[in-house]
Order: C-alpha cells, then structure tokens, then sequence
C-alpha cells in the first residue's frame, strides 16, 4: 500500500518545495521591497502567504499614479504581474516607468510561474492546494 503524505508524489514534492522556497524568499524580499501586483485578489492571494500587506501594493488609478508613489516610498519593487497577455504587456510598461523614475526593479520570482501552468498570482494557493497535495483544501503547513 502507497505511503500516504500530504503530496502526491515525487514529481510534486520537487515543485511544492520550488513553491515553499519562492514563498519564504518573497516573505523576506518583503521586509524591504514593495510587491506590486496586478489587483486586489493578487494582494490577498499573497497575503494569504503571511506576506505583509502593506508590502503588497496594487495597480488602482492611472499607471502614472502607481509609479510615482512606489518610487516616494521606495527604491526597489518587486513586480509580479500574471503572465496572461494583459499582464505581460503591463509588466513591460511598469518596468520601464519604475526604472525611469529611479527605481530599481525586481522581476525575478515571476520567473518561477513560468515553469508552472499558472497563468495569475491570485490562482496560486489554489493551485498548491489542488496539485500539490492529497488533499485539496488541506493547505501546505507553508501556507
């Protein structure tokens, strides 16, 4: 009889660890970097995470709005838009207004989601929760 854990199997354990390593570098980037992120459900997603919210900023108003507050506060972001085409296409602007605007800009830990069928950040801690575990709705003690 197979050994019941709470993954599923090998192949998951490796990526449900790249998920616990990504989670506990964006909690401590947290600590002195803004997160910005695409909406509201972004934010929660990652807060969900124990990520601080108010380290997680999201995009409401005029893009200009966003970019010149993120750089009163702050030199560095950390952008993390969903990689649909509208996100993608956001990401390529924000990135050039913050970095116009002084700001040193952070697109590292989208490049995870890349390997991954995640298409959004809020679908994140629904995705562990369903591919990751044997029992959906149990959430990883990372979580």
């Amino acid at each position: 009889m197979a050994n019941t854990t709470r993954r599923k199997n090998k192949g998951t354990d490796a990526e449900l660890d790249k998920f616990k390593n990504w989670v506990e570098n964006l909690k401590n980037a947290s600590e002195n970097h803004i997160i910005l992120v695409e909406g509201k459900s972004d934010k929660e997603a990652l807060a969900s995470f124990g990520i601080k919210s108010s380290a997680i900023v999201y995009l409401k108003g005029p893009l200009y709005s966003v970019v010149e507050s993120i750089a009163k506060k702050s030199k560095e972001c950390i952008l993390l838009m969903d990689l649909d085409a509208e996100g993608r296409k956001l990401q390529e602007r924000l990135l050039t207004d913050l970095q116009a605007n002084g700001v040193k800009v952070n697109t590292r830990f989208t490049k995870l989601l890349y390997t991954t069928k995640i298409r959004n950040i809020e679908a994140i801690p629904k995705y562990i929760e369903k591919h990751l575990t044997i029992t959906p709705r149990k959430r990883p003690s990372f979580l």
